[in-house]
């Protein structure tokens, strides 16, 4: 960690610097030191000269703030109209930030438009079928209603009161 802030300080804009963030960021969150990962991780995603990075950086701080129950903060993070390949991923940690929050038909609504996106971008590193599992495993969002009892059709048994 001493080494990955001396080169931050001597070297704030290279790409060593922002990787060294994001490991230590990584380790930050095994240790479940949130504050922490998102500090590293909002650096990296807020000045880094690589597109790329800011952008991994974002989704991964974005996880970090909903983990933290700060979801609306991490929904500001995941735009969807300007990451390019990076769509498909950001549509599902939506799904997963609103799956978090309680919003059921949002994240079924995220989760879908994720594996919609994969038709129009190259996704290499996209999971379908865990974001199908993920989509599928939701609750429904309207309980379908229980039909009224109707009438017994079956005749008492002799002996007995119906």
């Amino acid at each position: 960690a001493k080494k990955a802030g001396d080169l931050r300080g001597l070297h704030p804009k290279s790409p060593y610097a922002d990787h060294a963030d994001l490991a230590l960021a990584r380790f930050a969150v095994d240790t479940r030191d949130l504050d922490e990962a998102a500090k590293r991780l909002r650096t990296v995603a807020e000045s880094s000269r690589d597109p790329e990075l800011r952008l991994i950086a974002q989704a991964r701080l974005a996880r970090v703030l909903s983990e933290q129950g700060k979801h609306d903060d991490a929904l500001k993070l995941l735009d969807v109209t300007k990451v390019g390949s990076f769509t498909p991923v950001f549509h599902e940690i939506r799904g997963d930030v609103l799956a978090a929050k309680g919003d059921v038909a949002g994240a079924r609504q995220a989760y879908d438009a994720a594996l919609a996106a994969t038709a129009s971008v190259q996704a290499q590193a996209f999971d379908r079928e865990y974001v199908e599992l993920k989509r599928d495993a939701l609750p429904a969002t309207v309980a379908a209603a229980a039909p009224a009892a109707a009438p017994s059709t079956v005749a008492p048994v002799e002996g007995t009161k119906p």
